[in-house]
């Protein structure tokens, strides 16, 4: 059974999470911005919340969501590498200089 990437490599398990944390909360910028220029009524506080929170989780999980797709993920790997679930692999510098040299 293979290790999932998020524990082989938790530090891009974490920056992924926050990037789609980020792509959630950008959603809330024009209510945000809304409710600045024009004030808003606070009699419904909690139900501004509760469907703030849900819009902030909900595009968060739709963004996780395609992230996981394998040509998602592929795409990302070749054009945003340090979004990536895995690192690109390294190459063997040392075989590269062995055959260039005719070795």
């Amino acid at each position: 059974m293979s290790t999932p990437t998020q524990v082989e490599y938790p530090r891009r398990a974490a920056i992924r999470s926050g990037f789609q944390a980020f792509i959630g909360l950008c959603a809330i910028v024009p209510a945000v911005v809304a409710a600045a220029l024009f004030g808003v009524d606070m009699s419904n506080a909690p139900g501004w919340l509760v469907g703030t929170l849900a819009l902030i989780v909900g595009v968060a999980m739709g963004v996780t969501r395609v992230m996981a797709l394998p040509v998602v993920n592929a795409w990302i790997a070749k054009h945003v590498p340090w979004l990536a679930a895995e690192p690109m692999p390294q190459p063997d510098v040392p075989a590269i200089v062995d055959r260039a040299l005719g070795k």
